[in-house]
């Protein structure tokens, strides 16, 4: 369609690998397509893909009349040629929410997923983060996990993992509410900042976020469960829900570690042994499930056993014995197929609470994490806008505060100090 000249809103451009170029706009009809679509005035969202100096704009599905005058968020993956959009549409005066959407030249549009969560409260801070593997170590079946997070005016943070095969965006479009899954105080009157940064681990997240009445910090982390674990966790579910009705608790707890070994050979023999032995050791205490008939929930346990414990060994590298009990919340997104359904599992951890150096200011402080989560900033900038406080922890500890001057030589610096401070702790 032809284009016309403006828009009332616009997203930042992102560029692909094939040197497309993506932005989405809104606006209504007339702002949008110079030779109309028979929308007349109403409020739209489109998306621009510009390639070899020619713009072709299309329209968003399920976009129309409903949207809230917010930018919509648009990302790319790396060399994938998929971009993702967000934005937000108003159902009542008072309900709103997130739809997602997934956009190639080659595939064109998935679905639109509607995600629920808290409707009548207003949502901040959206980001969307993508991250790409390979789902099956055997046939090498690329996937895209697309995680949305958010948070609202009471700091609660919200969640919603998504999975894209084969051009199609699979998600039960529910958000947690990751503060009351790990148990965070919330409350006040948007007295809250929220960090989410994409970790140099692959398929992990950093979520933080900052109480700035009280100062507290809580750090989570997502990890997307790879292919392979999730497929062990699968078979050796129905390996148990299959058992023998005369089978004893000793023969499906070898079957279970047979099935573990045999599929982890295919990628990480080490790792499946010991994961063997952990879910060995879960499965040994749960004779009275086993005994009251109650297959679904040993089958339920160790299949958590094996995501949570194998997650957590694949993501940090624990030896044998260093595991500990770390607090988790454990998602999946199904994908049905003609038989098993195929299960996407993503895994968020809390990590550390800490709480900011008393004498920073933190009525409009900000939260930095860096890209491997083993440091935070706090920065502060003064009612003049002519100096910058920060303080950085890292291993337990926080540093002194420091001031920067933002007025150097009377030039305004090229660099933001949350452009600064996130490279130093980046480095």
């Amino acid at each position: 369609m032809a284009t016309a000249a403006s828009a009332q809103i616009e997203s930042d451009p992102v560029l692909d690998g094939s040197g497309t170029l993506y932005r989405a706009l809104v606006g209504t009809e007339a702002e949008l397509f110079r030779f109309g679509t028979g929308l007349g005035d109403r409020l739209l969202l489109a998306l621009d893909v510009s390639r070899e100096g020619e713009t072709e704009r299309l329209v968003v599905p399920g976009s129309i009349d409903a949207l809230e005058a917010t930018s919509p968020r648009l990302v790319h993956l790396g060399a994938n040629r998929s971009v993702y959009l967000l934005w937000e549409s108003r159902l009542s005066l008072l309900h709103s929410q997130f739809n997602l959407v997934a956009y190639s030249p080659e595939a064109g549009w998935s679905h639109t997923t509607e995600l629920s969560g808290r409707p009548f409260a207003r949502k901040l801070q959206p980001f969307v983060i993508p991250y790409g593997d390979e789902y099956d170590s055997e046939t090498a079946t690329p996937r895209t996990f697309v995680q949305v997070i958010w948070r609202d005016e009471e700091g609660r943070i919200f969640f919603v993992p998504s999975a894209v095969t084969a051009g199609e965006m699979l998600s039960t479009g529910r958000a947690r509410d990751l503060s009351e899954v790990f148990q965070l105080p919330t409350g006040g009157l948007d007295t809250w900042d929220l960090a989410v940064r994409r970790g140099e681990h692959r398929g992990g997240t950093w979520i933080g976020r900052l109480d700035r009445e009280s100062g507290r910090i809580d750090l989570l982390q997502s990890h997307i469960v790879p292919g392979p674990l999730s497929r062990i966790a699968e078979q050796v579910t129905q390996t148990i829900l299959s058992a023998d009705p005369s089978a004893t608790l000793e023969t499906v707890r070898g079957d279970a570690r047979a099935t573990i070994v045999n599929i982890g050979r295919s990628f990480e023999p080490a790792l499946a042994e010991l994961l063997a032995d952990e879910v060995d050791a879960r499965l040994s205490q749960l004779h009275a499930s086993f005994d009251d008939g109650d297959l679904q929930t040993v089958a339920g346990d160790a299949r958590a056993s094996i995501v949570n414990v194998g997650a957590r060994i694949e993501r940090a590298g624990f030896s044998h014995g260093q595991l500990g009990e770390i607090p988790s919340l454990l998602l999946r997104v199904e994908e049905p197929t003609a038989g098993t359904p195929t299960v996407h599992d993503c895994i968020v951890f809390h990590q550390l609470t800490s709480f900011a150096p008393a004498e920073l200011d933190l009525r409009a402080a900000q939260l930095l994490v860096s890209r491997d989560g083993e440091r935070l900033a706090v920065l502060s900038t003064s009612d003049d806008g002519r100096l910058a406080s920060y303080a950085i922890y890292e291993q337990s500890e926080w540093s002194e505060i420091r001031r920067l001057p933002l007025d150097i030589d009377g030039g305004v610096a090229t660099r933001t100090p949350r452009q600064l401070l996130s490279a130093l702790i980046d480095d």
